[in-house]
Protein backbone atom coordinates (compact mmCIF):
# COMPACT_ATOMS: atom_id res chain seq x y z
CA UNK A 1 0.00 0.00 0.00
CA UNK A 2 1.11 3.63 -0.39
CA UNK A 3 -0.38 6.79 0.66
CA UNK A 4 1.18 9.99 -0.94
CA UNK A 5 0.04 13.32 -0.50
CA UNK A 6 -0.64 16.28 -3.19
CA UNK A 7 2.96 18.06 -3.15
CA UNK A 8 4.08 15.07 -5.10
CA UNK A 9 2.99 17.51 -7.62
CA UNK A 10 6.12 19.09 -7.17
CA UNK A 11 8.18 16.47 -6.25
CA UNK A 12 8.13 17.36 -2.65
CA UNK A 13 5.65 14.38 -1.70
CA UNK A 14 5.62 12.70 1.68
CA UNK A 15 4.61 8.46 0.84
CA UNK A 16 3.61 6.13 3.29
CA UNK A 17 4.60 2.64 2.29
CA UNK A 18 3.60 -1.07 3.43
CA UNK A 19 4.38 -4.58 2.19
CA UNK A 20 3.30 -7.69 3.63
CA UNK A 21 5.47 -10.71 4.21
CA UNK A 22 4.69 -11.83 0.48
CA UNK A 23 6.51 -8.67 -1.17
CA UNK A 24 10.30 -9.34 -2.27
CA UNK A 25 13.15 -7.32 -1.35
CA UNK A 26 12.85 -6.12 -5.33
CA UNK A 27 9.22 -5.41 -5.05
CA UNK A 28 9.52 -3.08 -2.19
CA UNK A 29 12.80 -1.40 -3.94
CA UNK A 30 10.82 -1.08 -7.06
CA UNK A 31 7.89 1.07 -4.87
CA UNK A 32 10.02 3.03 -3.03
CA UNK A 33 12.30 4.15 -5.98
CA UNK A 34 8.81 5.07 -7.92
CA UNK A 35 7.83 7.15 -4.96
CA UNK A 36 10.87 8.62 -4.26
CA UNK A 37 10.41 10.14 -7.97
CA UNK A 38 8.31 12.23 -6.62
CA UNK A 39 9.41 13.30 -2.95
CA UNK A 40 10.89 11.13 -0.12
CA UNK A 41 9.31 7.75 1.42
CA UNK A 42 8.87 5.90 4.69
CA UNK A 43 8.38 2.68 5.18
CA UNK A 44 5.19 1.02 8.21
CA UNK A 45 5.91 -2.41 9.36
CA UNK A 46 2.39 -2.66 10.91
CA UNK A 47 -0.51 -1.96 8.05
CA UNK A 48 -3.22 -0.18 10.36
CA UNK A 49 -0.39 2.49 10.50
CA UNK A 50 -1.14 3.39 7.08
CA UNK A 51 -4.04 5.24 8.65
CA UNK A 52 -2.07 7.09 11.12
CA UNK A 53 -0.01 8.13 8.27
CA UNK A 54 -3.09 8.89 5.96
CA UNK A 55 -4.27 11.11 8.58
CA UNK A 56 -0.92 13.27 8.87
CA UNK A 57 0.93 13.14 6.02
CA UNK A 58 -1.67 12.50 3.63
CA UNK A 59 -4.32 14.76 4.84
CA UNK A 60 -1.17 17.51 5.82
CA UNK A 61 -1.50 18.95 3.45
CA UNK A 62 -4.83 20.95 4.03
CA UNK A 63 -4.04 21.46 7.33
CA UNK A 64 -0.73 23.38 6.28
CA UNK A 65 -3.34 25.23 3.68
CA UNK A 66 -5.99 25.76 6.34
CA UNK A 67 -3.18 27.73 8.38
CA UNK A 68 -1.89 29.36 5.56
CA UNK A 69 -5.73 30.89 5.04
CA UNK A 70 -6.14 32.08 8.95
CA UNK A 71 -2.58 33.51 8.16
CA UNK A 72 -3.66 35.42 5.18
CA UNK A 73 -7.00 36.30 7.02
CA UNK A 74 -4.91 37.63 9.82
CA UNK A 75 -2.86 39.97 7.88
CA UNK A 76 -5.58 40.92 5.97
CA UNK A 77 -7.46 42.15 9.36
CA UNK A 78 -4.23 44.58 9.79
CA UNK A 79 -4.21 46.22 7.46
CA UNK A 80 -1.83 44.43 4.89
CA UNK A 81 -3.06 43.70 1.25
CA UNK A 82 -3.96 40.16 0.06
CA UNK A 83 -1.08 39.49 -2.67
CA UNK A 84 1.80 40.58 0.20
CA UNK A 85 -0.21 38.87 2.63
CA UNK A 86 0.07 35.72 0.62
CA UNK A 87 3.80 35.99 0.36
CA UNK A 88 4.45 36.80 3.93
CA UNK A 89 2.63 33.60 5.42
CA UNK A 90 3.96 31.19 2.46
CA UNK A 91 7.57 32.10 3.31
CA UNK A 92 7.52 32.25 6.22
CA UNK A 93 6.17 28.90 7.17
CA UNK A 94 8.32 27.04 3.82
CA UNK A 95 11.25 29.07 5.86
CA UNK A 96 10.05 27.70 8.78
CA UNK A 97 9.73 23.93 7.43
CA UNK A 98 13.29 23.53 5.94
CA UNK A 99 14.96 25.37 8.65
CA UNK A 100 13.30 22.69 10.94
CA UNK A 101 13.92 19.91 8.11
CA UNK A 102 18.37 21.14 7.95
CA UNK A 103 18.30 21.59 11.93
CA UNK A 104 19.25 18.98 14.55
CA UNK A 105 17.12 20.75 17.18
CA UNK A 106 13.35 19.55 17.64
CA UNK A 107 10.47 21.83 16.82
CA UNK A 108 9.72 22.12 20.63
CA UNK A 109 13.50 23.72 20.94
CA UNK A 110 13.40 26.34 17.66
CA UNK A 111 9.71 27.30 19.16
CA UNK A 112 11.92 28.21 22.30
CA UNK A 113 14.59 30.12 20.76
CA UNK A 114 12.40 32.48 18.81
CA UNK A 115 10.29 33.30 21.92
CA UNK A 116 11.51 35.95 23.92
CA UNK A 117 9.03 35.87 27.58
CA UNK A 118 7.22 38.95 27.03
CA UNK A 119 7.68 39.90 23.58
CA UNK A 120 5.83 39.34 20.51
CA UNK A 121 5.87 35.94 19.55
CA UNK A 122 5.17 34.96 23.03
CA UNK A 123 1.94 37.24 23.26
CA UNK A 124 0.57 34.97 20.61
CA UNK A 125 1.84 31.56 21.56
CA UNK A 126 0.23 32.64 24.53
CA UNK A 127 -3.37 32.74 22.54
CA UNK A 128 -2.62 29.56 21.04
CA UNK A 129 -1.63 27.72 24.30
CA UNK A 130 -5.22 29.42 26.20
CA UNK A 131 -6.97 27.99 23.21
CA UNK A 132 -5.60 24.38 23.77
CA UNK A 133 -3.77 24.73 19.81
CA UNK A 134 -1.94 21.44 20.61
CA UNK A 135 -4.87 19.31 21.03
CA UNK A 136 -6.61 20.80 18.46
CA UNK A 137 -4.40 19.86 15.93
CA UNK A 138 -4.54 16.08 17.90
CA UNK A 139 -8.05 16.40 17.45
CA UNK A 140 -8.12 16.80 13.92
CA UNK A 141 -5.33 14.24 13.14
CA UNK A 142 -7.29 11.79 15.22
CA UNK A 143 -10.59 12.61 13.53
CA UNK A 144 -8.72 12.06 10.04
CA UNK A 145 -7.34 8.62 11.70
CA UNK A 146 -10.74 7.36 12.73
CA UNK A 147 -11.94 7.71 9.16
CA UNK A 148 -9.21 6.59 7.55
CA UNK A 149 -9.77 3.18 9.79
CA UNK A 150 -13.26 1.93 8.79
CA UNK A 151 -14.00 -0.94 6.88
CA UNK A 152 -14.46 -0.22 2.90
CA UNK A 153 -17.98 -1.45 3.53
CA UNK A 154 -18.29 1.37 6.30
CA UNK A 155 -17.38 3.87 3.70
CA UNK A 156 -19.22 2.90 1.05
CA UNK A 157 -22.75 3.20 3.47
CA UNK A 158 -21.19 6.73 4.41
CA UNK A 159 -20.82 7.72 0.31
CA UNK A 160 -24.28 6.03 -0.26
CA UNK A 161 -26.06 8.00 2.89
CA UNK A 162 -24.74 11.02 1.40
CA UNK A 163 -25.19 10.49 -2.31
CA UNK A 164 -28.70 9.70 -1.44
CA UNK A 165 -29.39 12.85 1.06
CA UNK A 166 -27.84 15.07 -2.39
CA UNK A 167 -30.32 13.40 -4.74
CA UNK A 168 -33.48 12.57 -3.09
CA UNK A 169 -33.23 15.34 -0.53
CA UNK A 170 -33.88 13.12 2.38
CA UNK A 171 -32.20 10.74 4.66
CA UNK A 172 -31.42 6.94 3.70
CA UNK A 173 -32.75 5.13 7.04
CA UNK A 174 -33.19 1.68 5.19
CA UNK A 175 -30.49 -0.27 4.65
CA UNK A 176 -32.41 -2.81 2.66
CA UNK A 177 -32.32 0.84 0.05
CA UNK A 178 -28.73 0.25 -0.68
CA UNK A 179 -29.02 -2.11 -3.01
CA UNK A 180 -31.51 -0.15 -4.94
CA UNK A 181 -29.12 2.45 -4.22
CA UNK A 182 -26.36 0.77 -5.95
CA UNK A 183 -28.43 -0.33 -8.81
CA UNK A 184 -28.56 3.16 -9.69
CA UNK A 185 -25.51 4.46 -9.27
CA UNK A 186 -24.20 1.47 -11.32
CA UNK A 187 -26.79 2.16 -13.79
CA UNK A 188 -26.14 6.20 -13.82
CA UNK A 189 -22.17 5.09 -14.27
CA UNK A 190 -22.62 2.97 -17.27
CA UNK A 191 -25.26 5.82 -18.83
CA UNK A 192 -22.73 8.17 -18.38
CA UNK A 193 -19.96 5.60 -20.02
CA UNK A 194 -22.27 5.49 -22.63
CA UNK A 195 -22.98 9.02 -23.58
CA UNK A 196 -19.64 9.58 -23.54
CA UNK A 197 -19.20 7.36 -25.98
CA UNK A 198 -21.75 8.43 -28.61
CA UNK A 199 -19.97 11.95 -28.10
CA UNK A 200 -16.68 10.55 -28.94
CA UNK A 201 -18.45 9.04 -31.83
CA UNK A 202 -19.71 12.11 -33.27
CA UNK A 203 -17.07 14.37 -32.70
CA UNK A 204 -15.03 11.36 -34.72
CA UNK A 205 -17.35 11.81 -37.60
CA UNK A 206 -17.47 15.49 -37.69
CA UNK A 207 -14.15 15.52 -37.64
CA UNK A 208 -13.72 12.97 -40.70
CA UNK A 209 -16.77 15.36 -42.19
CA UNK A 210 -14.17 18.39 -42.03
CA UNK A 211 -11.40 16.66 -43.90
CA UNK A 212 -13.52 15.60 -46.49
CA UNK A 213 -14.51 18.78 -47.07
CA UNK A 214 -11.61 20.10 -46.56
CA UNK A 215 -10.01 17.58 -49.73
CA UNK A 216 -13.04 17.86 -51.77
CA UNK A 217 -12.06 22.27 -51.46
CA UNK A 218 -8.61 21.39 -52.51
CA UNK A 219 -10.14 19.12 -55.53
CA UNK A 220 -12.24 21.90 -56.27
CA UNK A 221 -9.71 24.39 -56.60
CA UNK A 222 -7.29 22.50 -58.23
CA UNK A 223 -9.78 21.28 -61.05
CA UNK A 224 -10.27 25.15 -61.53
CA UNK A 225 -6.92 26.02 -61.84
CA UNK A 226 -6.45 23.60 -64.22
CA UNK A 227 -9.30 25.24 -66.62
Amino acid sequence: RAMPNTPALIAQGMTGLFATSAALESDRLIAQTICNAVGKTIWVDQEHLMNAVTALSGSGPAYVFAFLEALENAANELGIDNATGRTLAIQTVLGAANLAALSNDSPATLREKVTSKGGTTFAALEVLRQENWSKIISKAVAAANARSDLSDEKQLFLFLQSWWSRTYNRPLKDPLLLSYTIEELLYEFYDRIERIKAEEERFDQESDKIEEDKERAVLDWAEQEEK
